[in-house]
Order: structure tokens, then C-alpha cells, then sequence
């Protein structure tokens, strides 16, 4: 399908980049990403997870995961909690 400006829509996300604004690498981004997002069943979680296996990230074991309604996720990974979605998640916490 092509949508008015003749981009070609697959029909499901995709993830087509990451942008680190931290001191955290991509594949350290995208290996707590793809390791949060096992436990999801939103429909950006199967596209983040399939970016993470076609790059070969191992996930780590997520313990305490918590989907938000209309929010993100969170959940602990090595005794560290970490918060992924909106931004109005990340202002709160």
C-alpha cells in the first residue's frame, strides 16, 4: 500500500532506528528494550523484539514487570528498575 507521499506501509511497526541520549550505547538500549518488551503484548513490543533478534541481542531476565495502560512499561533487571514509554511516564518517575 502507498499512502500520499508514495511511502511504501507494510502494515505493522517497524523499528527502523535507535537515538541514545544517554551514555548508554544502541545495543545497550536495545538489549533492556527487547528484555522489557518480552513481557508486553502491545503491538510496538513484537516489532522491537523482532529488531532486537535480527541484530542477535540476548535479553536479560526482567523481574517486577508492569504493563501502564496508556503509558509504557517497567520492570527490573539486574536490581535496577527501568521505565519505557510516554513522556509523561518518564516525567513521573
Amino acid at each position: 500500500m502507498f499512502d500520499k507521499t508514495g511511502t511504501l506501509t507494510q502494515g505493522k511497526p517497524e523499528v527502523t532506528d535507535i537515538i541514545s541520549f544517554s551514555s548508554l550505547s544502541k545495543d545497550e538500549i536495545l538489549q533492556i528494550v527487547s528484555s522489557l518488551e518480552k513481557g508486553s503484548e502491545h503491538a510496538l513490543a513484537d516489532a522491537i523484539i523482532r529488531y532486537g533478534d535480527a541484530h542477535t541481542i540476548q535479553t536479560s531476565e526482567v523481574k517486577n514487570f508492569q504493563a501502564i495502560p496508556g503509558k509504557g512499561i517497567y520492570g527490573e533487571i539486574a536490581k535496577k528498575m527501568y521505565y519505557f514509554g510516554t513522556r509523561r511516564l518518564l516525567e513521573e518517575k
